[in-house]
Order: C-alpha cells, then sequence, then structure tokens
C-alpha cells in the first residue's frame, strides 16, 4: 500500500494546487470562505503527507538542489514577520497580507510543509496524469461558467463591478485558470497522447484562448502570448505554423464581438502608455512610490509594502520592486541570480518536452512584473523549487519520460 500510494500522493497534492481551486472559487460566496479553509486544511494535511513519505523512504526533505532555496524562503519570512512584528502599516490595512496574525502563521506552516514536499513531488509525480486533470477540471469549470448566461458576459467585462458581491469570479482569476488549462494540454500534446485526447486538448486550447480574450485583460493575454511563444519557438514545425492564421482569425473574431458590446480591447493595448497603464507609471503612481521608497533605503531594505502616499499598504505590483523594497540592493541581486537560473532551466526543460511545470512557473514571473506579491504565491515559490537547477538538467527531468 505503501508503494502504491507514492505517486498518487504527489499527483494529487499537485492536483489540489493546480485545479480545485477554481471550482472552489465558483461556490456560492456565502460558504465560499468555509470551503476555502476546508481547502486549505486539504492542502496541509496531504502536503504534511509527502513529507512523511519522504522520511519514511529516505527521499530527503533538504538535498544539494533545494539547500539554497530553503535558506532564501526562510529569510525572506523573517523580513516578512519583522516588518508586521514593527507594524509601521496594521496587518488589516494591507493588501495581499493574511488580515490576523493568526492567519499568516497558518500561511507560512502552509508554504513550509508544501515546499518541503518539493524533493518528494519531484521524484514520484507524473505530470501526464497531473495534466489530465487540470485540463478536464478548469476546462469543464470553464465551459459551466460561461454556459451560465450572457450577464456572465458582461459583468467580466465590467471593471467596476463588484466580484465578491455579484458571485462572479475576476476577470484576472478566470484568465490564470484558462491559461492552466492551455498549459495542460500543451503539455499533454508533447507526450504522443491518444487521438481522443489530442482533440480535447486542442479544443481546449481555443476554447481558453477565447475565454482569455473576452475577459478584456491586457496583462493575462502579454503573459499567456509571451509564454506560448517560447513553447512554439522550439516546437512549431512548417506544418504546426499554419495554425497561427487560425489564431489571428480566433481574435479578430472575439475583437468584432468586444466592439459589439463597447469593449475596445484594441484601443486599450493602443492607450497603454497614455493611461498611465493602471496607474502604474508617472509622477504618481504606484511606482513611483515604490522607487523613492527603494531610494529612501537602498542597502537594508524598508518594508514589503509602500510605506506612503495614496497607495499606503500596496504592494507594488512589479516583482522586483518588491523585493528590493523587502531586502535592500544585495540579497535582493543574490535573490534575482536564482530566479534567472531557474528561468534559464526552465526553458531547457520545455525543450525536453517537460512543459507543464515550467510554463508556470514562466506566466508567474510574467505575471508578478504587472501584479501580485510573492508573499504566499504557491504558483511561485513551489515551481521555483521543483525547477531550480544543480549540476545537471537530467537529475530533475519530469519522471513519465522515463517510464514511457
Amino acid at each position: 500500500i505503501y508503494y502504491m500510494l507514492q505517486p498518487k500522493l504527489a499527483n494529487a497534492l499537485l492536483i489540489i494546487l493546480l485545479a480545485i481551486p477554481f471550482p472552489a472559487l465558483f461556490c456560492d460566496m456565502y460558504i465560499y470562505n468555509g470551503v476555502w479553509a476546508l481547502y486549505n486544511w486539504i492542502v496541509r494535511i496531504v502536503a504534511f503527507l509527502c513529507i512523511l513519505y519522504s522520511i519514511r523512504f529516505r527521499i530527503g526533505i533538504l538535498n544539494r538542489n533545494n539547500k539554497i532555496l530553503f535558506f532564501i524562503f526562510f529569510v525572506y519570512m523573517l523580513y516578512i514577520t519583522f516588518y508586521i512584528l514593527e507594524n509601521k502599516i496594521p496587518l488589516n490595512n494591507m493588501v495581499g497580507v493574511p488580515q490576523s496574525y493568526y492567519s499568516f502563521i497558518l500561511l507560512a506552516i502552509t508554504m513550509i510543509l508544501l515546499l518541503g514536499s518539493s524533493n518528494y513531488i519531484r521524484k514520484k509525480v507524473d505530470y501526464i496524469i497531473v495534466s489530465k486533470y487540470i485540463l478536464i477540471i478548469n476546462t469543464f469549470t470553464l465551459l459551466l461558467y460561461v454556459l451560465k448566461g450572457n450577464m456572465v458576459f458582461y459583468l467580466i467585462y465590467d471593471s467596476s463591478s463588484d466580484f465578491a458581491a455579484l458571485n462572479i469570479l475576476s476577470p484576472f482569476n478566470i484568465c490564470s485558470y484558462a491559461s492552466l488549462s492551455i498549459f495542460s494540454a500543451l503539455h499533454l500534446l508533447r507526450h504522443k497522447p491518444s487521438k481522443f485526447i489530442s482533440t480535447i486538448s486542442i479544443t481546449a486550447i481555443l476554447f481558453s484562448l477565447i475565454v482569455v480574450m473576452l475577459c478584456n485583460k491586457r496583462g493575462p493575454i502579454i503573459y499567456m502570448t509571451f509564454t506560448i511563444l517560447i513553447y512554439a519557438i522550439h516546437f512549431l514545425s512548417r506544418k504546426t505554423i499554419l495554425f497561427l492564421p487560425m489564431v489571428v482569425l480566433i481574435y479578430l473574431f472575439v475583437q468584432h464581438f468586444s466592439e459589439n458590446n463597447d469593449i475596445e480591447l484594441f484601443s486599450r493595448f493602443a492607450n497603454i502608455e497614455s493611461d498611465g497603464a493602471s496607474g502604474r507609471v508617472g509622477e504618481f503612481s504606484i511606482y513611483s512610490y515604490a522607487i523613492r521608497q527603494i531610494f529612501d533605503h537602498p542597502f537594508l531594505g524598508s518594508h514589503f509594502r509602500i510605506l506612503e502616499g495614496p497607495f499606503k499598504g500596496t504592494y507594488p505590483h512589479n516583482f522586483f520592486l518588491e523585493i528590493l523594497m523587502t531586502f535592500g540592493i544585495f540579497f535582493s541581486l543574490f535573490l534575482c541570480v536564482l530566479i534567472f537560473r531557474a528561468l534559464y532551466n526552465s526553458i531547457q526543460l520545455i525543450k525536453n518536452n517537460d512543459i507543464l511545470i515550467p510554463m508556470i512557473f514562466i506566466f508567474n514571473i510574467l505575471l508578478l512584473l504587472s501584479t501580485g506579491t510573492i508573499l504566499g504565491m504557491e504558483l511561485f515559490w513551489l515551481p521555483l523549487f521543483l525547477i531550480y537547477p544543480n549540476k545537471h538538467l537530467k537529475n530533475i527531468s519530469l519522471p513519465n519520460k522515463q517510464q514511457q
């Protein structure tokens, strides 16, 4: 039983992380908090079991691949803990931060358990199975969401909507889970699937592309396009390149649909500079306040949230600005070297048909360049632990390639 459960447990943890949150977010908001709390406890329990199995089968939690990453993570959490206890900004006045000390402790425990299970996942997971579950669950949930009615599309477009009160998902959530469907489909297509799986994968890619475009969000379209472009550079042949005009036609169709609903996606791209990129550039933008804070404390950092001005308590919506604010120059440079090394390794893994985790990592790095925060972001930290290289890339190649 022990040996039978090993891969299933590793698969289950990734499926829970990458697929289950989407249906959970789909729940009625009256029960959402309870569902989400239950989900987090399931993640902790499964991750803890993975760590126990690591000890039982002598797989090990720490090795030369991830010791340095654990050091980085614990230093990061020490900085965050210090800033929270320093109380320059109360917890409930910060964005993207647990609203109580108890919630922060639970977040830290969750992250430690997940990262502690990373070595076990690397050795035991089957990414083919994981990709199939992500593809089915996320695509089916997207389809159900779209079929709720035309009103859903209108609400997706209305940026002023109170998404929580209306019991709908934000456009950014929809785009993120649609992108996961695309990445899982691309992974399956690189591993000689059956005609049935190939048909489902291609259909899911086209459907998810349409959903992302309909959400009318510049960021996710750019991130997803760039990530797929990295994939395409290595794998597009003369035959498959003929499908590119089809993607363009889909985009034009969606744009026509959008114009009929008073949506100007093209103009949003055209005006990305004049509209201040959603308040991120300009003299009084969120970036300018973050940069001033960095220059005021360039060497050791000051806080992981903006301390002054209209954006006080907000993260700077940029990964590099956030770590410079938090750590200062010296430690940030060290972390950036690790990130770029992991990005390089991601490209190498994609060349070897290891698609899913590297593409998720690249997508989330791009995401962090314009929004989001690394505090508690599992889809930044866990992929980093899974793909960060040692001297031999083959030691972290995905196991299902060797089994086939």
